[in-house]
């Protein structure tokens, strides 16, 4: 039927005992072949164990490699993760509750609420109370919806806050110290006859006037960002004191830009020109800036070096009336 002859577990056992087959690692006995498997079994669990010891510390040094070690006393204050409002898929941290022992392996017995239970130390951070600040009454609060001045878009034209009155002259430059006194009488009618130029008021150069060459002379005109009705009390009061000093005029020109208010760090307020569209019409003026190894190249072996800070240097220079 198979073409061979048929043989089975007796053939086998009756051709070892006659003899008639050598005795090889196949036929072992019941014996052997447990002791065998008993001794590959447990090289196998050696073999397993030491491997997960090194993926376990393995895993361990990755996961802890910027990980801080915390250590809590009885009753310090700690924020516990907890889930909110029952949702476990959710976890705020939440608190303040107090340690009221410590439980081993990084484990802490907290009171939350009427109850006590007990919280790994991952579980766990530190609570920092706030420094007490003395009583202050409180008179008025105003919310504006802005960026700070830092943080504004370099598109937007940001207007200094307008100065109506001369708080600085030519009296508050600071005159050279380790100067004689010829020099210092010297270097004061120096200031002197330049009074105008030592003043925290913008003026207005006479030798250029910048001019905006537009693609495309169709007017455009953006929608008005609302102003908050807090803020335009002080708008209103900055865009008058803006026109006292020549630095706006009223116009009737078809194009028109949208302001935006912007609270700055010390509470005033800065007048922001969205400029987004005129600057996408506005052909680009392709002049290159000198770069700072050039400067540097120049003014080598230069005796004097003047810095000029400019009061308000953008207001100073006019714009040309054909806009």
């Amino acid at each position: 039927m198979y073409g061979r002859k048929v043989r089975g577990p007796v053939d086998i056992i009756a051709d070892i005992c006659k003899g008639a087959s050598d005795r090889s690692e196949e036929y072992l006995f019941v014996h052997e072949y447990v002791n065998n498997l008993r001794s590959t079994i447990s090289e196998s669990c050696q073999l397993a164990a030491e491997n997960a010891r090194i993926e376990l510390e393995r895993h361990r040094s990755t996961a802890n490699r910027n990980k801080a070690y915390r250590e809590f006393s009885r009753g310090d204050k700690v924020l516990i993760l907890l889930p909110k409002d029952g949702n476990n898929l959710f976890m705020t941290y939440q608190g303040p509750y107090h340690i009221l022992a410590p439980r081993g392996n990084n484990n802490y017995l907290c009171q939350v609420g009427n109850a006590q239970k007990t919280y790994h130390a991952n579980l766990l951070k530190r609570y920092v109370e706030r420094i007490p600040q003395p009583p202050h009454h409180e008179i008025a609060t105003a919310n504006l919806s802005s960026v700070t001045t830092e943080d504004m878009s370099p598109e937007e034209s940001a207007l200094e806050h307008v100065v109506v009155e001369q708080t600085e002259s030519h009296r508050d430059v600071i005159i050279n110290p380790d100067l004689n006194e010829e020099q210092k009488a010297d270097a004061v009618k120096i200031v002197s006859s330049f009074d105008k130029v030592f003043t925290d008021l913008p003026g207005r150069t006479k030798a250029t006037e910048h001019t905006i060459r537009l693609v495309d002379n169709t007017p455009f005109r953006m929608k008005q960002y609302p102003i908050p009705f807090h803020s335009r009390e002080a708008v209103a009061k900055e865009i008058e004191e803006m026109l006292k000093t020549g630095v706006i005029r009223h116009s009737d020109s078809p194009h028109a830009s949208p302001i935006t208010v912007v609270k700055k760090k010390d509470g005033k307020i800065r007048l922001c020109i969205d400029f987004r569209k005129l600057n996408s019409i506005t052909i680009f003026d392709a002049e290159p800036i000198p770069t700072l190894d050039e400067l540097l190249v120049k003014i080598e072996g230069a005796k004097y070096f003047t810095k000029i800070d400019l009061t308000k240097g953008y207001w100073q220079i006019p714009l040309a009336e054909e806009l």
